[in-house]
């Protein structure tokens, strides 16, 4: 006969409530089993990352698992964890395009309350809230699991900033050309071109310095005494549309994780 656990963990109850084995659990969840039995027997705390999955999976309260140790499982919804809270979760929520709209437009609105608000204290506080926010949706983006499915759905949208780059370049940037997928084959001359399509619209997670090269005879007709600066979060001006689209290749100049790395340079 099995014995009794000494404590009856929130995680144990909504394991037990859905008919999973430990096992089974941590295959849908996304975890090992021995971190499910940990957690169980109190030995180690449910992190926010964890926590999220686990409603995800189920609709149990992330706040609740974090929180307690008494057994006292409660639903997205405030009530005490049962199957019918799984099947409501699963079935019962509405993913219409209205209700897709509706919170869109929310999450919009409190944004924009955020930056309206921090605007009053000066450009410097708003870029600091700026900054807070696009941090808060990289961490969530990466606990849910969702950087793949945004740049999926970015590029099969055409969505891309179309690129042509060295495989010398590559060489000197291996970190970046991890990045974009590109494997070093030897036999490549180090002239050879490697097109990518890199996702726009998306937090990138690294800071990239680059530039066009051009044809001799490119048509270089841009506004005199004017300078241009490429932003992937802005638009592009339509003259330095037609003036980067001729270009060859492009020319990595340095990149870096975060601006609190040192650069690396060709």
């Amino acid at each position: 006969m099995p014995r009794k656990p000494k404590i009856l963990h929130a995680l144990r109850v909504i394991r037990k409530c859905l008919g999973h084995t430990q096992a089974s659990f941590a295959a849908d969840i996304g975890c090992s089993t021995i971190t499910i039995q940990r957690i169980e027997n109190g030995s180690l705390r449910i992190s926010r990352k964890l926590a999220n999955l686990i409603m995800e999976a189920t609709g149990a309260d992330p706040a609740a698992l974090r929180s307690t140790t008494t057994g006292k499982a409660m639903d997205m919804a405030g009530h005490k964890y049962t199957k019918s809270s799984f099947k409501f979760y699963h079935k019962g929520i509405p993913c219409d395009p209205k209700e897709f709209r509706y919170l869109a437009l929310t999450l919009s609105h409190y944004m924009q309350l955020m930056l309206l608000a921090s605007n009053r204290g000066g450009q410097l506080k708003m870029r600091a809230v700026f900054s807070k926010i696009q941090e808060s949706f990289v961490t969530i983006a990466a606990e849910s699991r969702l950087k793949d499915g945004i740049h999926n759905y970015l590029t099969e949208n055409g969505y891309v900033d179309r690129r042509k780059y060295r495989v010398s370049d590559l060489r000197k940037f291996p970190e970046f050309a991890r990045i974009i997928g590109y494997r070093d084959d030897k036999r490549f001359r180090p002239s050879k071109i490697i097109p990518y399509n890199r996702p726009k619209g998306w937090i990138p997670d690294y800071i990239l310095l680059e530039s066009p090269v051009l044809p001799a005879d490119a048509d270089m007709k841009l506004i005199p005494n004017v300078s241009y600066f490429i932003d992937n979060e802005r638009p592009m001006p339509e003259e330095l549309r037609r003036f980067v689209e001729q270009a060859l290749y492009w020319e990595i100049k340095e990149f870096r994780f975060s601006f609190v790395d040192p650069p690396q340079t060709a």
